[in-house]
């Protein structure tokens, strides 16, 4: 998108402060999520292992994080970052990484080859539904608190693009204003879209994915500048970042006027 080959992207509130902390100051027209969207899994046999209590404060659950081997989709990427977050309230970071894509890492899980992994809906949610794995923590549940709400889904598009096209990122912000809605008032309609996105993964996990992201889908996907801020330091909580890298002012990173 920087060098103009597209138009939008889907980015998050981490990678558009990262980008303006190095001078590519991209535009949010619109937040489609403002929850943290992965969840950390770990295979039963290894937490139950452990003693694992799926009811104990995230605090306590973390601590079954240390020493393990858990799969990401890449190094400082934003799911490594929302793992070293969690691992931190944990009180140590111990763990380790190995980046992969979500089909490899399923395949991975199942040779136990790793402990554990990060991802986002709908991977996850399947080995939830097998039995093969037990949550850490669930983003999409607001886990942890102190990162809701955060700019985890974002439309996003360089500046110079709305002000000399302006009807297309009217159209843009009006199709995910009605997007939003859709997911909300229509979700019947929204899962038989994903199901046949999703053709191999059964329906009850489709269904339960589906559930999780609605939940932090706002109905009004207007940018919240703070969740951009919450965003900019994640990134400092997960190491990535000295504290002074983080931008002085959000002003200028997003605008609602085209959610029309």
């Amino acid at each position: 998108m920087v060098a103009g080959s597209a138009d939008f992207a889907f980015a998050s509130g981490a990678s558009i402060t990262r980008a303006a902390s190095h001078g590519q100051r991209m535009l949010a027209i619109a937040q489609m999520n403002n929850r943290p969207s992965w969840d950390i899994v770990l295979r039963k046999e290894v937490a139950e292992a452990a003693h694992f209590d799926p009811n104990a404060p995230l605090e306590q659950r973390a601590k079954v994080l240390q020493g393990k081997t858990i799969g990401v989709q890449g190094i400082n990427a934003l799911d490594h970052a929302y793992l070293k977050v969690v691992a931190r309230l944990g009180g140590d970071e111990d763990i380790r990484v190995s980046a992969m894509a979500p089909v490899d890492t399923l395949a991975a899980f199942s040779r136990k080859s790793i402990d554990g992994f990060v991802s986002a809906p709908p991977w996850p949610q399947q080995v939830e539904d097998d039995g093969s794995a037990i949550p850490v923590a669930i983003g999409p549940k607001g886990e942890p608190s102190s990162l809701v709400p955060i700019a985890s889904g974002l439309i996003v598009t360089r500046p110079q693009l709305c002000t000399e096209h302006r009807s297309l990122c009217e159209k843009m912000g009006h199709a995910m204003l009605m997007a939003a809605r859709a997911a909300h008032e229509r979700p019947k309609d929204v899962l038989a879209l994903l199901a046949k996105r999703f053709p191999t993964i059964k329906p009850n996990v489709i269904e339960h994915s589906q559930q999780l992201l609605i939940a932090g889908t706002p109905i009004m996907p207007a940018v919240d500048p703070e969740s951009i801020r919450k965003g900019d330091q994640l990134n400092v909580d997960a190491g990535f970042m000295k504290p002074s890298d983080m931008l002085a002012s959000y002003d200028g990173l997003s605008t609602n006027e085209y959610l029309k």
